[in-house]
């Protein structure tokens, strides 16, 4: 026979604000990336920022002989391939990873424990996991090597190494624009207003207000006539008026660099090219 909990002891259980949520952020160039450990999305604080729902794990914790946490390894779900985009578009390495603990309830921007904070290193994939090794603060006389050695670009796009020559410049117009959507749902946007070629905004980044939350999406796909496509599902369909940003991307290749594709840079900016183009790949027979 099953055994019946009382009503004090189910009550407790059911206690949303009981129960610790932990929340990973990510502070990449091309934007921050925020987290939570739970099954639904969580807004901190009360209409603050909205975490996204992700599985994630810690992992081979080192301590200090005080008991503080000096290095630690994040797993994040990447079932959805999603982490794997990111990573593929801008560098995790050396950039800042914070996890905080807070319990559901709490409304306070200050209701949180900083659990730990460090520099993220080179990132680790396998088939559903993204693995972050992270150091907290950066290790005295460690020397390393500012961009990993690869065939594309690990230059974030619009930053002050490669806007020196291309122009590409996301402060304005033509690679920075700003409008309200006609309709939408929670993977697409429509507006006609954006009237620019075919894949003009691939790469890019899409900011929506949504929820009272800004949320922001790497673009995919850009259809003449207004259609944008983003990799992630916003946490609630994009209605009409909606306001949004756009920022233009790159696809981090050589020929993209010389300022012949339609999302720029607006001039041959080959000269800052981030890429090792001569990085022979290792190939298995």
């Amino acid at each position: 026979m099953a055994k019946t909990l009382s009503t004090a002891v189910q009550i407790q259980q059911a206690a949303q604000e009981k129960r610790p949520v932990n929340l990973v952020i990510l502070e990449l160039d091309t934007g921050t990336l925020r987290y939570a450990s739970s099954k639904t999305n969580v807004t901190f604080p009360v209409a603050g920022n909205t975490y996204v729902a992700k599985a994630l794990t810690y992992g081979d914790i080192s301590t200090s002989a005080e008991g503080q946490i000096g290095r630690m390894t994040v797993q994040l779900d990447n079932t959805a391939k999603d982490m794997f985009t990111y990573a593929a578009i801008t560098p995790f390495k050396g950039r800042k990873l914070t996890i905080w603990k807070i319990y559901r309830g709490t409304s306070g921007v200050t209701d949180y424990e900083e659990v730990f904070a460090g520099i993220m290193e080179e990132p680790n994939f396998d088939y559903n996991w993204i693995s972050i090794p992270t150091t907290a603060g950066i290790a005295l006389e460690k020397k390393y090597p500012e961009r990993a050695y690869g065939r594309s670009c690990a230059l974030p796009f619009g930053g002050t190494k490669c806007n020196i020559d291309g122009n590409a410049t996301l402060t304005g117009a033509p690679l920075y624009v700003t409008g309200a959507s006609d309709r939408g749902g929670v993977t697409v946007l429509y507006d006609n207003a954006l009237d620019q070629a075919a894949d003009f905004w691939n790469y890019g980044r899409l900011t929506c207000l949504v929820s009272g939350s800004s949320e922001e999406r790497i673009v995919v796909d850009f259809f003449s006539g207004g259609t944008v496509e983003f990799d992630i599902a916003f946490s609630t369909n994009i209605s009409g008026g909606t306001q949004y940003s756009l920022k233009a991307g790159c696809p981090k290749t050589w020929v993209a660099c010389s300022g012949v594709s339609a999302w720029g840079p607006t001039a041959d900016n080959r000269n800052n090219y981030g890429g090792f183009l001569h990085v022979r790949v290792k190939q298995d027979y």
